[in-house]
C-alpha cells in the first residue's frame, strides 16, 4: 500500500465507522414524542457529515466536496479527524445562501460539556 493512500484510507474507515454507529445510536434511541424538540431540532445542533448528507438527500462524497470547497463551513477537532457541520450551516447550503460566521475561521470543534 502506498504511504500517500494510508491516511485517505483511514479517514474514510473512520467516517464510515462513524456514520454506522450513529445510524446504530438512532435507531436504539427512544422515539421523541412531536412537541418535544429533538437536539438535531436546535439550530446550533452539530452534524456529522452522513447527517448532513441525509438532510440535503445528497451523498456524503458531495457534502465532503462543499466542506473543501468552502461551500459548506465544517470544522474537524484536529487534521485528519471527522467533519462537523452545524445544522444552521446545513441549511443555509440548501438555501444557497452564506451561513452567519462564513468569514469566520474556526479551527477547533467545541467541546461538549
Amino acid at each position: 500500500m502506498s504511504l500517500d493512500i494510508e491516511p485517505t484510507l483511514r479517514r474514510i474507515v473512520r467516517e464510515e465507522i462513524a456514520s454506522v454507529v450513529d445510524e446504530l445510536v438512532r435507531a436504539s434511541a427512544p422515539t421523541a414524542s412531536p412537541s418535544e424538540p429533538t437536539p438535531s431540532d436546535h439550530p446550533a445542533a452539530w452534524l456529522t457529515v452522513h447527517q448532513a448528507a441525509e438532510l440535503a438527500q445528497v451523498s456524503t462524497r458531495t457534502v465532503m466536496r462543499a466542506t473543501r470547497a468552502g461551500e459548506l463551513h465544517g470544522v474537524q477537532r484536529k487534521p485528519g479527524s471527522m467533519w462537523r457541520v452545524q445544522k444552521h450551516c446545513a441549511d443555509a447550503w440548501l438555501a444557497n445562501e452564506p451561513c452567519d460566521h462564513r468569514s469566520a475561521k474556526v479551527t477547533q470543534f467545541p467541546r461538549q460539556r
